[in-house]
């Protein structure tokens, strides 16, 4: 009869917390990676994207990575509590093949590649995620006049030329890098340098406005060079605070041609390049700084490990309702959120 009891108890519980927060928060437990690999994305389930609000004043406050470090630091050998973390945004971006089958490859992948092609003049039908027999005619006029091999497969070398095709249009008279840092390992590409080649010698900070989906350079606090980023959509929000770079690499196709790794605990987030240009101004990604690699192999040679990184915007009525009881220990948006919010009171 007891056992009975207990278990009607805990299902009650379940229940409860499954209402209150949806299922996914309510079961999700991860145990986040390093953030200094990035790994492949893992899908999300679309929502519609939400509007952001206004800017939030409490996010620029100053001295929030301090405490935030602080906390870290007591609790280096705790692991976070899964209970309180958010949903998954721990994964980045994906580049996966895609060709015609049965069943029909679909996806939010397909579509954006569809719009891709439909703004460099190819006609590859609806853009309704699938992946069609006009989405592979167009992409094998594409592949013919890049002189590629016209198999109407979107391949990894197809992808590449789509993505500089779409970067040469959207950032003309702006040449890629084709030289390699001397620093990165040779088999890992780590950069472990603590001052890349021709960074700039004074004081530099990243600023990432999430609302503005902007990443400004700033070189002795004064602002020098303004970017245009992608941030985290609705149901992957990017993290709000003071962050700074912890690791630095050149990836290959899915990350674009730059890493730049941050200390965020609950999870991988990181400012890189990627194979989406079409998606950058927009709020498109797992939590991740997508930028155009030309952009982004500027800021690389800018920045170095230490960095620091202010990430700052409008969530926090996205966090208002924030789960559970919070303790010593707990890392996640939440904690840096309320953070926040006693800073704006005088706490």
């Amino acid at each position: 009869m007891a056992n009975k009891r207990i278990f009607l108890i805990f299902a009650t519980m379940a229940l409860i917390m499954a209402i209150a927060y949806g299922i996914p928060e309510a079961m999700r437990l991860i145990d986040p990676p390093s953030a200094t690999e990035p790994p492949s994305e893992v899908g999300y389930p679309e929502q519609q994207q939400q509007p952001d609000y206004l800017l939030d004043s409490i996010s620029q406050a100053p001295g929030t990575g301090t405490i935030i470090s602080e906390m870290l630091a007591q609790t280096d050998d705790s692991k976070p509590d899964a209970s309180i973390m958010q949903p998954g945004v721990f994964m980045c971006e994906e580049a996966r093949e895609l060709f015609l089958a049965t069943p029909r490859m679909e996806g939010e992948d397909v579509r954006e590649y569809q719009e891709a092609l439909a703004r460099l003049g190819y006609h590859p039908g609806t853009a309704d995620g699938i992946y069609d027999h006009e989405m592979s005619t167009a992409v094998e006029a594409f592949q013919k006049e890049q002189r590629l091999l016209p198999t109407g497969r979107l391949d990894i070398p197809t992808q590449s030329a789509l993505v500089r095709v779409y970067e040469d249009r959207a950032t003309p008279g702006r040449p890629r890098e084709q030289d390699q840092e001397q620093d990165p390992d040779p088999d890992t590409g780590q950069d472990h340098s603590a001052s890349p080649p021709n960074t700039i010698q004074s004081e530099t900070r990243i600023l990432i406005n999430l609302y503005a989906h902007q990443l400004t350079v700033l070189i002795n606090g004064k602002p020098h060079k303004t970017y245009p980023v992608a941030v985290g959509k609705k149901q992957t929000r990017s993290p709000l605070g003071e962050w700074k770079i912890v690791s630095k690499g050149i990836w290959g196709n899915g990350f674009g041609t730059r890493w730049m790794g941050l200390n965020i605990p609950w999870g991988i987030y990181g400012i890189h390049g990627t194979n989406k240009p079409w998606s950058i101004g927009t709020a498109a990604s797992h939590g991740c700084f997508r930028m155009y690699n030309r952009d982004v192999e500027e800021i690389y040679r800018m920045v170095s490990v230490g960095t620091p990184v202010d990430v700052v915007g409008d969530h926090y009525l996205f966090y208002a309702k924030l789960p559970g009881t919070y303790k010593k220990g707990n890392r996640s948006q939440g904690v840096v959120t309320i953070q926040l919010r006693l800073k704006q009171l005088g706490y």
